[in-house]
């Protein structure tokens, strides 16, 4: 699949990303699901709604599936982007709680931007949380199991 897009802020960015598109596997309960790594102390709480609090600030917070990785400007790379915030400042901050799907104020949602899709999550289906420092230095992960 090739997709293609432009942004235009501080600076003119024009991209296209040939990645095959993602599919989801039936079943990944054989899966572990359970990294937890970084400075940020990442809890995650409920499914409806799903509410993802940390210690400290990020700059940046992603909801991906376990596998996904992130490529240049946020765009998925692999897996699949269900969310993508960034504070809307570039000395701005995102602080906790966040809600899944709730756009807090001082944030920008780049969920289309990234190449995501928001959807409902599944019960039982393994996710990742992903928060940044603006810097990119300090980056913290968390998988879990939806309940």
């Amino acid at each position: 699949m090739r997709t293609c897009f432009a942004a235009l802020s501080l600076l003119a960015v024009a991209a296209c990303d040939d990645t095959p598109p993602y599919v989801q596997p039936a079943d990944d309960s054989a899966l572990e699901c359970n990294v937890r790594a970084g400075p940020h102390q990442l809890r995650v709480e409920g499914l409806e709604p799903l509410v993802v609090t940390w210690e400290g600030e990020a700059w940046a917070a992603a909801l991906t599936s376990p596998e996904a990785t992130l490529g240049a400007f946020g765009r998925i790379r692999t897996g699949r982007l269900f969310w993508s915030l960034a504070a809307s400042e570039l000395d701005g901050t995102l602080s906790g709680p966040l809600e899944y799907g709730v756009v807090p104020a001082g944030a920008t949602n780049y969920t289309a931007f990234g190449g995501g899709t928001f959807s409902e999550l599944e019960s039982g289906r393994c996710y990742e949380v992903q928060l940044s420092d603006r810097s990119h230095q300090q980056f913290s992960r968390l998988q879990f199991r939806a309940p």
